[in-house]
């Protein structure tokens, strides 16, 4: 049972040393092939960002600067040989090198074979010969895969892949409709791993190579048309280059500030915002060497906007009531991979359906199917969907299934959350709500999963809160709910707030308030419980630590321009009446109102309902799109875009 609920559950020249220097400065660059230029050359250049990657290999090609570093080249070769998990982050580079510099001189045509040879011999999908415990059917894995598979296929028509006895162009024509089904679910419906700040750095090496590399020139252009929409979605969900919002899949290195966030580097070249803090970036290496996409120019613009006021709600992933409509089933395989891909492994709908598709694909000596192969006369009795059914709160919280976003953007700070999102449950990697001001002074709560590691960890995943937010006030309720399969170690008995003191000007501490100032942007952060900072180990002076399962947190934000001084915040803040009376609160917000909710009831403010979840994948000032909806345009001034991904045709004003 336990395991059940787991699952169930060179020497610098004087122009790089410039573009170094540059690199790590927070100013925006104006052009943008200057920048794409900039950061080649930090990737060739740089000593101070790490140490090359495979990636940087990439860049030393593009700008022909040799020699590239062979062995790099050939541990990735050893590794997608020894078919470990990430084998395909790594195939996504090599066929960038075989299809753009194959004939290049500082590519030896010896390691180029050796490159070919892997790549013919990988194995390509979960259903071909072999045994392995690689990763396919994650939303990144899954796109990671059949653009790997379409594009070696169409490279090598006519030869036979070993390992599944294919020609290339089998391979090509199977992988097709996966990358079909793929784009489509992701322009019509967004993405499970929404806003994930780690995993759109994956999706962007597949979806770049396919719209710089795929033959078939709809499949090209619809991959254009989803790198658009992520990108439209990081311009509008960052702030001050950090794309500091919630996020379906994160983890703690890439929350607990913006200075290792993977969408970093990719954000800046778009934007001129931010900062650099990689030389090799799969998603601005690939960026940055392609031929044939750039982002459209309103995209670019919107990311670089400064509007004095910005909100944008979106809308994505599936729930399980909208099956029909995107063409999905409980019933078969192709279908359980889809469910798979929103983290849909446990869930009493869809657990038989996994089992039996392990068992189809022969997954059980698969390492993350292995622990549950004992389950299987659970199965086979069909106990299962009724053993889950009675412990969803750690079942389902995997589901990434719909999710409504919110942000709330000024030119001082934002504060985003996700709306109301599986209160209770057993998050594995969510992150659902910050207030960012800048890269380092950034503040949100959790209840941890654990004490460490990843899945979940000690600041990403865990039990989640009932979040709702109006513009720059959030409210955060915490409510440990036990069932009877529950594991009790797997609860914690507190919650707390990452808040580092360090990166704020001033922080005090006044009643149940930390509130803190960074410039002129101001937070106040309420909790019911006693807090106290956790002055020992790596999170010393960052950790703020409520006792109990259970807690309400309150989160206003302010800034000179709108609230005065930060004493006249304080005092406002520290003035405001807040009551918790068991499971609801009432918070007499001095910029918002009287705002109420409970547990199970819904945000008022000043006693009128507010609207939490929409049926809109886009509303914010550039664009308003029903959830589903094609073709999506998106406008700023005179600058549009328009992408009619069923007639697949990418229309846009300017370059």
């Amino acid at each position: 049972m336990k395991m059940l609920l787991l699952v169930l559950l060179s020497v610098l020249s004087p122009m790089a040393a410039e573009a170094l220097r540059i690199g790590r400065q927070e100013a925006p660059r104006d052009d943008y092939g200057a920048r794409l230029h900039e950061y080649l050359e930090i990737c060739v250049y740089g000593d101070s960002l790490g140490g090359e990657g495979l990636w940087t290999q990439l860049a030393r090609l593009e700008l022909g600067v040799g020699p590239i570093d062979e062995s790099i080249v050939r541990d990735a070769l050893d590794f997608v040989a020894g078919r470990n998990d990430t084998a395909d982050f790594r195939v996504a580079a090599l066929l960038r090198i075989l299809y753009q510099y194959a004939a290049d001189p500082l590519l030896d045509p010896l390691l180029r074979d050796e490159i070919e040879e892997t790549l013919l011999g990988f194995k390509y999908w979960i259903d071909e010969p072999g045994t392995d415990s690689m990763v396919y059917w994650s939303e990144n894995h899954q796109i990671l895969f059949a653009s790997a598979e379409y594009l070696a296929g169409s490279l090598y028509p006519d030869a036979t892949f070993p390992n599944a006895g294919m020609s290339g162009r089998d391979h090509a024509d199977k992988a097709r409709a996966r990358i079909e089904q793929w784009l489509e679910d992701r322009f019509r419906a967004g993405f499970s791993e929404w806003h994930s700040n780690v995993y759109y750095d994956e999706d962007f090496a597949a979806l770049q190579n396919l719209a710089d590399f795929a033959p078939d020139p709809e499949i090209a252009v619809r991959a254009a048309m989803v790198l658009d929409l992520l990108h439209f979605d990081i311009g509008l969900n960052s702030h001050r280059g950090m794309f500091g919002v919630s996020h379906g899949r994160a983890y703690s290195e890439h929350v607990t500030g913006g200075r290792r966030e993977s969408t970093a580097c990719v954000s800046r070249l778009v934007s001129g915002e931010g900062i650099y803090n990689s030389r090799g970036s799969r998603s601005a290496v690939s960026l940055a060497t392609s031929r044939r996409y750039r982002p459209p120019r309103v995209i670019r613009d919107i990311a670089a906007d400064q509007p004095d006021e910005l909100i944008d709600r979106e809308r994505m992933s599936l729930r399980f009531a909208d099956a029909a409509d995107f063409d999905l089933d409980f019933q078969s395989p192709e279908s359980a991979i889809r469910w798979w891909g929103m983290g849909a492994y446990a869930a009493w709908q869809v657990v038989d359906l996994t089992f039996a598709t392990a068992e189809a694909y022969d997954l059980w000596e698969n390492e993350f199917f292995a622990p549950f192969a004992d389950l299987v006369p659970l199965y086979e009795l069909g106990l299962l969907p009724a053993l889950s059914f009675l412990a969803q709160n750690a079942t389902s919280g995997s589901v990434l299934s719909r999710v409504d976003t919110y942000t709330y953007r000024r030119p001082d700070y934002m504060l985003a959350c996700a709306q109301d999102q599986r209160p209770g449950q057993l998050g594995f990697q969510t992150h659902l709500w910050q207030a960012t001001i800048d890269l380092d002074a950034v503040v949100f709560t959790s209840h941890p999963g654990s004490l460490e590691g990843r899945t979940p960890g000690y600041w990403t995943g865990g039990w989640m809160p009932k979040v709702v937010q109006a513009e720059n006030v959030a409210i955060v309720l915490y409510e440990w709910r036990p069932a009877s399969l529950i594991v009790p170690t797997l609860v914690l008995p507190f919650t707390h707030a990452y808040f580092p003191r360090q990166h704020f000007d001033e922080v005090r501490a006044i009643d149940k308030w930390t509130l803190g100032r960074k410039g002129d942007a101001y937070l106040a952060l309420f909790s019911n419980r006693p807090t106290h900072w956790n002055e020992t180990g790596e999170w010393a002076g960052k950790d703020l630590i409520a006792d109990g399962t259970s807690n309400t947190w309150i989160c206003e934000m302010g800034c000179r321009t709108t609230d005065g001084t930060f004493d006249e915040f304080v005092d406002d803040i520290v003035a405001a009446e807040v009551k918790v009376l068991g499971k609801r609160v009432t918070y007499h917000s001095p910029s918002q109102g009287k705002m109420k909710v409970g547990w199970r009831t819904r945000l008022k403010i000043d006693g009128r309902p507010v609207q939490i979840h929409h049926d809109d994948r886009f509303d914010n000032p550039y664009c308003r799109t029903s959830f589903g909806q094609d073709p999506i345009r998106i406008e700023r001034q005179d600058e549009w875009l328009e992408l009619d991904f069923a007639g697949a045709e990418r229309r846009m004003s300017g370059g």
